[in-house]
């Protein structure tokens, strides 16, 4: 009985323990285990992570970490998730259990997992190194976008090259940019990078595999050509850095196409990197944009922003954004390229806006009738607006949606969208003027922020015909139909000339934003004349680019306008001037305005890649300090010669700015002589504007409202170039609306040949016989008590004497600058005068078309050639020794200063002509 007693106790304390097991088990927390689609991954392709956790979770919290540092960097996400962060717990939504990742650096990740269930959380699974993410290394032309940018452009140094059909397949019709059979190969430091195709077979000659030693297609540097009948040298080495292939087919036949393999040398030297970005006044709820201003990154960088470690954009060039409440916040910019991580962070103070915004609004330029357009709020501290158009006589284009609302002449933007202010488009419908009123707030205190600016027959949409005399467009015909319509570019900044019944010249303009050119003429018979000369354009249709037409009082039955096409693109070092005042002891800016003339008719009109050398030698009291932002680092510089080498004249900013202190012992009486030079490795419209001499001076007083002119003194009969510069500044205590220069040319320059080589705003400009005057609309230059350096503007033209002045002719010119409706602030008086250079004794060497001065001279003496012809010049001293030898052409300035006084002797050989002469230093 006791052994039945305790076999019944037993029996019951099992069941009882069984039972207690069974509710356990029935209330534990997940035991974590998880997988990849791929463990092995290329960069910028994606895994799937995914669960397979028991007891049933319900809330999963994935992190991926970098397995080198093993440790959480919020500036470098691989997650391509809504949340676009690498750590993340999104709770138990349907992307949480399985979630997608893309990684955007190679390396090994360690990738961890933590779930939960009503019973709570799961110990964390961390697996070390788990996922490996490789360089990309098999490139389909004309088969996706590759690269962080999408964009074509790839960092790998070595990889597989395929056309679209792959190993296996046959290449597609009509492959070429538009389908991405196109590739750039930019690995890091790459010294060298050699392909080798393994097989080339094409259908016919039409279907052409091109291999670039550039970053751009480039014909100066084309390095193999393969197609049916030529696939001989089948390896070839790029030394640029960079090379870009294309393939292109036709729409005939197809056949199994290419394949090769690629590798690179690469150097270890590390690049210069400026990282930096600007940033002004932030206020709460405004949106502002901060302008990525990095310099020198190597390879294909990605850029990620950051505020307080939270991504907020990806974008390299800028960032648009929001803050929504005040305080103090840690904006980042972290850029990854090559072997380079590199961050800056600033401190970005938010304040609540507690007086009025600054506030006005700027268009177009002057519309006619059916044009359309944007007006565009200009402003600090707003994000909501009203505009009110009076008449109520047009359309709103882009009708905003709720909560903002818009009713017959009104619209009301209850908040900006997105991190932009709202900018209506525009569709003017009757002959009239229209009265504009822009209001402008904060949400977060209306009544201290509230403000309103009218612009009373601010807009005239009118009938040019009958009010302006005679007007029209200049556009791309991009259809060939000689007629302006919908699928036509127009083209702003086009000079457009006038002359009378007896075909004397009386007027230039240039078209403004919306292709529109006026003149300003009642009675009589005109030509009108587009000027292409540097124009990478030409006429396209048997009109030409000229026409007559008659004015009676005014009334004209349409607008003269003139169809165009692409023509060849002009490269030039288009100004040279200074920034800031020329002082002792003072740093000053130089900035060399070159690359492509007129370059946005090129970026708009056809597809130019070209690469150049630029060449920079300054001489005189002044010593090189470094570059401003945006300005690349000089390939080589040797004593006071600068280098650089542009691989992509498009996408170069046209500027090299940069900085020089003067000598504290430099006074009034010395100079400063620049000569710039651009080799352009390509096609070339006119090569005579390649090189500029330019010549300034200290200065002991600054006006910041001056007119500079360049060359001061030149020689009888010069008949070249004359540059002017014009700088004002708005000293006052408020931002100037608008600016008006006026500025009556001498008799003695021929008015035709005028031109508008730089300027620091978007203006009009319109020369009337002799009154050249250039309209600042809506410019809101501020003052310079609250920002000087944006408080300055400046505008750049050249124009041609007449031909054969002689000796003691002086040519005066000043400049009328009007700030709103205040009187006139008056330039100093410019003088151009024709005089012989110099001498004490010894004359200015003058023979063969050969011109050296001053003679004496104390170091630097100027040298004119009155041809293009390729000149050897040859230095030797008192004891018959070679000390200098120059090759020039057109200008240039020898520099004795680093030899003592003394008399030198020069030998010249031009063609087949040598001869000697001696100049004195003293």
């Amino acid at each position: 009985m006791l052994i039945n007693y305790k076999s019944k106790f037993s029996r019951t304390f099992l069941f009882i323990a069984l039972m207690q097991f069974a509710a356990t088990s029935f209330a534990q927390v997940p035991v974590v285990k998880f997988g990849a689609s791929k463990i092995i991954t290329e960069i910028y392709e994606g895994t799937n992570l995914y669960d397979s956790s028991s007891n049933s979770p319900t809330q999963w919290e994935w992190n991926v970490y970098d397995s080198t540092t093993y440790k959480y960097d919020p500036v470098d996400p691989v997650s391509d998730l809504s949340s676009g962060y690498v750590s993340y717990n999104i709770g138990s939504t349907p992307n949480s259990k399985n979630p997608s990742i893309t990684f955007y650096r190679e390396g090994k990740y360690t990738v961890t997992l933590r779930c939960k269930n009503a019973t709570g959380w799961s110990n964390k699974l961390v697996i070390n190194k788990y996922i490996h993410v490789i360089a990309n290394t098999n490139y389909y032309l004309g088969f996706g976008t590759y690269g962080p940018n999408n964009d074509n452009v790839v960092a790998s140094d070595y990889g597989s090259i395929f056309d679209d059909g792959g190993p296996n397949g046959k290449y597609a019709n009509n492959q070429g940019t538009p389908t991405r059979s196109y590739l750039v190969i930019h690995p890091c430091n790459a010294k060298s990078i050699t392909l080798n195709m393994t097989q080339l077979k094409f259908a016919d000659s039409s279907d052409v595999l091109k291999v670039y030693d550039d970053i751009l297609p480039n014909n100066a540097n084309l390095i193999a050509t393969w197609t049916k009948g030529q696939t001989t040298g089948r390896t070839v080495t790029a030394y640029s850095g960079s090379m870009y292939l294309s393939f292109i087919s036709n729409g005939i036949g197809i056949d199994s196409g290419y394949f090769g393999t690629y590798t690179s040398v690469l150097d270890t030297a590390k690049a210069k990197i400026n990282m930096d970005f600007d940033n002004d006044s932030v206020f709460n709820n405004v949106p502002i944009r901060f302008e990525n201003k990095t310099t020198g990154f190597p390879g294909v960088p990605t850029h990620r922003w950051s505020v307080d470690g939270s991504i907020v954009g990806t974008r390299g060039e800028g960032l648009n954004y929001r803050f929504f409440s005040d305080g103090q916040y840690n904006l980042c910019l972290n850029s990854i390229g090559c072997d380079e991580d590199r961050t800056v962070c600033k401190t970005i103070t938010v304040s609540t806006p507690a007086n009025p915004t600054k506030i006005n609004f700027a268009k177009n330029s002057i519309t006619n009738k059916y044009d359309r357009f944007s007006l565009k709020p200009i402003t600090n501290k707003a994000d909501q607006f009203e505009w009110t158009i009076s008449p109520s006589s047009y359309i709103l284009l882009n009708p905003p949606s709720k909560p903002s609302t818009y009713t017959p002449g009104k619209i009301i933007y209850r908040d900006c969208p997105g991190d932009t202010l709202p900018s209506p488009n525009i569709w003017f419908l009757d002959s009239t003027c229209y009265t504009i009123t822009l209001k402008a707030w904060s949400n977060t205190d209306s009544a201290k922020t509230d403000v309103d600016f009218t612009k009373s027959n601010y807009i005239c949409a009118t009938d040019f015909r009958k009010t302006h005399g005679l007007f029209g467009k200049v556009y791309i015909d991009n259809n060939s139909d000689c007629s302006l319509g919908n699928g036509d570019a127009i083209l702003e900044n086009i000079p457009v000339k006038l002359y009378d019944s007896t075909n004397k010249f009386i007027g230039l303009t240039y078209t403004g934003q919306n292709g529109l050119y006026l003149f300003e003429k009642t009675n009589g018979k005109f030509k009108v004349v587009v000027d292409l000369n540097e124009l990478p354009l030409k006429s396209s249709c048997p009109t030409g680019v000229d026409s007559i037409v008659k004015l009676v009082t005014g009334i004209y039955s349409g607008g003269v306008n003139f169809a165009t096409t692409c023509g060849d693109a002009d490269i030039a070092i288009k100004g040279i001037r200074t920034a800031k005042a020329v002082f002792p002891g003072i740093t000053h800016n130089l900035i060399i305005n070159a690359g492509f003339m007129y370059k946005e008719i090129i970026e708009s009109c056809q597809n130019v890649n070209d690469s150049a050398k630029i060449k920079l030698s300054i001489v005189g009291k002044v010593k090189y300090k470094g570059m401003a932002n945006g300005t690349p680092n000089p390939s080589s510089v040797s004593g006071n010669n600068y280098t650089w080498h542009i691989k992509d004249l498009l996408n170069f900013g046209n500027q090299l700015d940069l900085y020089f202190k003067t000598d504290t012992n430099a006074t009034s009486a010395d100079t400063i002589v620049v000569i710039a030079e651009i080799i352009p490795f390509g096609k070339d419209k006119d090569s005579t504007n390649n090189k500029l001499k330019f010549i300034y001076k200290v200065r002991n007083s600054y006006d910041p409202n001056i007119k500079q002119t360049y060359p001061e003194t030149v020689l009888p009969n010069y008949n070249d170039w004359l540059y002017y510069i014009i700088q004002f500044q708005n000293t006052g205590t408020a931002p100037a609306y608008n600016i008006r220069l006026e500025d009556t040319l001498d008799s003695y320059l021929n008015y035709e040949t005028l031109q508008v080589i730089d300027y620091s705003h978007s203006n009009r400009m319109i020369l009337n016989n002799t009154v050249l005057k250039f309209y600042f609309d809506d410019i809101m230059l501020p003052d310079s008590f609250s920002d000087s350096k944006g408080s300055n503007g400046f505008v750049q033209y050249r124009i041609k004497p007449k031909s054969n002045l002689p000796l003691g002719t002086k040519i005066y010119n000043t400049a009328y600058i009007y700030f709103d409706y205040n009187s006139p602030v008056i330039t100093n008086t410019t003088i151009n005068e024709y005089a012989q250079p110099k001498g004490n004794g010894i004359k200015a060497i003058v023979r063969d078309g050969l011109t050296i001065y001053p003679n004496p001279g104390h170091g630097l003496y100027n040298i004119q050639l009155s041809n293009n012809s390729s000149t050897k010049l040859t230095v030797f001293n008192s004891m018959g020794q070679v000390i200098k030898t120059l090759d020039i052409k057109n200008q240039t300035v020898l520099d004795l200063n680093a030899f003592a006084n003394g008399i030198y002797f020069i030998s010249i050989e031009q063609g087949d002509k040598i001869f000697h002469a001696k100049v004195v230093k003293e």
